[in-house]
Order: C-alpha cells, then structure tokens, then sequence
C-alpha cells in the first residue's frame, strides 16, 4: 500500500493557505471606521515657475578680471523664489504657511498638498498663493487666486489645482 503522507500534508497546507487567503479578503473588505461628518478641500499644487532668473550687465572692470573664455557682457543667476500659501473658509483663516524649494540647491518645484477639514454646506472659500520676497528684477511672478462659493457633502473631497497656464486655481472634481 502507498504511502498517504506526504499527499495529505500537501493537501493540508493548500487548505490552510486557501483558509488564510479568504481569511485576508474578508479583512480587506470590512469598513476602516466611520465616515466623515465633514467634508474637505484637498490643495493639490505642483508648479516649478517659482523659478526666476535674474540678469544683469557686467561692468568693463569685471570683464577685464574674467579669462577671455569668460568675457560675457551680460550674467544671469536662477533663483528659486518661496510662496506663501492662505486659506480662509467663510472668511476664517484656516492655513497659513510658507512653502520652500526643497533640494540642496533648491531646486526642485514647489509641491503643496494640503488637506482642509470643512463642515457640510455652501462654503464662502479663499485660496491665495502668493509670491514671499521676490528678488528685484524678478518681473512679474505668477499669483494663482480662488474665490468662490463651493458646496461640501460629508464624507466627499473637493481638490483644487493649478490651473494649466499656472496663474490661477481650479476646482479639478466633478463636485
């Protein structure tokens, strides 16, 4: 007569694996925890025109110190410049902070993810993204705005981002 063992601890093991394999999908599909009373603007910013370069003309005194390869009459420097970013929901600030190149030379885009809790309702809402100490000759800085009335549901995220010519914000979901 054959031996059963090894069949049957094969047979076992494929039992126990397919039992905690459902035990693992029940899991996955039970609620986190309750809903959400409120609902929330989530700021979903990304821009790298933070960026500015600013140039200047060398003076006849500076040329003449530089090595000949180097003799260019006019220098530009890229600087990274901080933003300022402000919300207010019915006329209440609710975020005010600065946001900062990130890098070791700083520069990488400016990134803003933000999640602002919001009671159910028409919301008076106010987003400001604003330029922090723009270095003189950095022109014209971009200065996205929202404002506006927006309805919150509970339990529902509304996401605004910038819009594509990055000068003004969005609202992104469907509402």
């Amino acid at each position: 007569m054959p031996d059963l063992r090894p069949l049957a601890r094969g047979a076992a093991g494929l039992a126990l694996a397919l039992a905690v394999l459902a035990a693992i999908s029940a899991l996955a599909h039970l609620p986190v925890g309750a809903a959400s009373p409120d609902g929330a603007l989530r700021l979903s910013l990304r821009t790298a025109r933070a960026r500015v370069e600013i140039c200047r003309e060398r003076s006849a005194g500076e040329l003449a110190a530089l090595p000949a390869h180097m003799r260019q009459a006019r220098t530009c420097e890229e600087t990274a410049v901080d933003y300022r970013l402000e919300v207010a929901v019915d006329g209440r600030p609710r975020v005010d902070r600065r946001i900062v190149h990130r890098g070791l030379r700083r520069t990488r885009p400016l990134v803003v993810e933000e999640l602002v809790l919001v009671a159910p309702g028409e919301r008076r809402v106010e987003v400001r993204f604003l330029p922090v100490d723009p270095p003189p000759g950095a022109g014209e800085l971009p200065r996205p705005a929202f404002a506006g009335t927006l309805r919150f549901d509970a339990g529902r995220v509304r996401v605004m981002a910038l819009a594509d010519d990055a000068a003004s914000l969005r609202i992104v979901d469907p509402g």
